[in-house]
């Protein structure tokens, strides 16, 4: 506002903070698709789900650039009606019809560093968040607003200039890092686990088995008897969003059918069948997911359980060779 008063007056001031009423209308959608988007991302990040990552930052990014680039289209093409939203005096609205477009030209770029910065939060990077933050308000827009308009003349239209050359630094700049150093990292670990899962039952890749003792809150211990010795009891589960469901339903009930004949009662329920999980199963048609016991088993109960249920396994591999 300082350097606006001096190479504007009163009138640009005015237009400035209209300008950045128009922003704040624009920008609030982007924030809460942003914003949104974080705990989706850091949630499938934190479950290892590297694809959905991915898909969640492009998303996120697309959706982002083709909103803003609709509201540059709209401040290029009404203006007038923009300013008039905010004001009625005329004067100022005419005044401020070349400012605005200046202020927001190329203002999609703002979404690459709305983009960079929500994924950096997402998967926990805040150093390099707050670092494009600073960088853009702080090393560029200030510096910028101060020199511009001493350069060539410019004036009060270097005020307004000023922002979107910060909106191509800083977006640029915030989301080719995001891009350069998170994206081969989620790909990297995506390889790492698939390579992981590959190898961990057999050596000959015939199945895979993930195991998770799963602490469900029931009030009550899950358990069955076995040769005299408690045991908790099992669920299958089979994620069916992604391509190897089926296939690892139909070995799910190969083993569901060996276990009953071994070990009635071991298995709790049908196998659940949960639509919208991938459990990491998708990295092999022969994964399956147990769920032993609840909060109220024993270790021993578990392990106790694991032991049957590893038995299972070598019964159903043995019939399959």
């Amino acid at each position: 506002n300082a350097t606006l008063k001096i190479y504007g007056g009163d009138m640009y001031i005015g237009v400035m903070t209209i300008i950045n009423s128009v922003r704040e209308l624009f920008g609030l959608p982007v924030t809460g698709l942003t914003h949104g988007a974080q705990p989706v991302i850091g949630f499938n990040y934190g479950a290892r789900e590297y694809k959905r990552v991915r898909q969640g930052i492009k998303f996120m990014s697309v959706a982002g650039m083709l909103f803003t680039t609709v509201c540059w289209i709209m401040v290029l093409t009404h203006p007038r009606e923009l300013l008039s939203l905010f004001s009625s005096d005329m004067v100022l609205v005419e005044t401020g019809v070349r400012s605005m477009q200046i202020y927001f030209f190329g203002f999609f770029l703002m979404s690459f560093q709305f983009a960079g910065q929500s994924t950096f939060v997402a998967l926990g990077k805040s150093k390099q968040a707050i670092f494009f933050s600073l960088l853009r308000k702080a090393v560029i827009v200030f510096p910028l607003t101060l020199l511009l308009p001493r350069i060539a003349g410019l004036g009060v239209d270097g005020v307004f200039l000023a922002e979107p050359i910060s909106n191509l630094l800083g977006g640029v700049a915030c989301f080719t890092t995001m891009m350069m150093t998170v994206w081969p990292m989620l790909k990297r670990e995506e390889k790492v686990l698939s390579g992981e899962l590959k190898g961990t039952v057999t050596e000959d890749g015939e199945v895979i088995l993930i195991l998770l003792q799963y602490e469900k809150v029931e009030g009550i211990a899950v358990e069955k008897t076995i040769n005299g010795k408690k045991a908790a009891r099992i669920m299958l589960v089979i994620g069916a969003n992604h391509d190897n469901w089926k296939e690892n339903l139909a070995f799910a009930r190969e083993l569901e059918a060996k276990c009953n004949a071994l070990y009635p009662g071991l298995l709790r329920d049908n196998i659940h069948i949960k639509e919208t999980g991938r459990y990491n199963q998708q990295v092999h048609p022969h994964a399956v997911l147990l769920e032993i016991g609840s909060d109220l088993n024993t270790q021993e109960e578990a392990d106790y359980a694991l032991e049957c249920f590893a038995q299972v396994v070598h019964e159903v591999l043995q019939e399959q060779k």
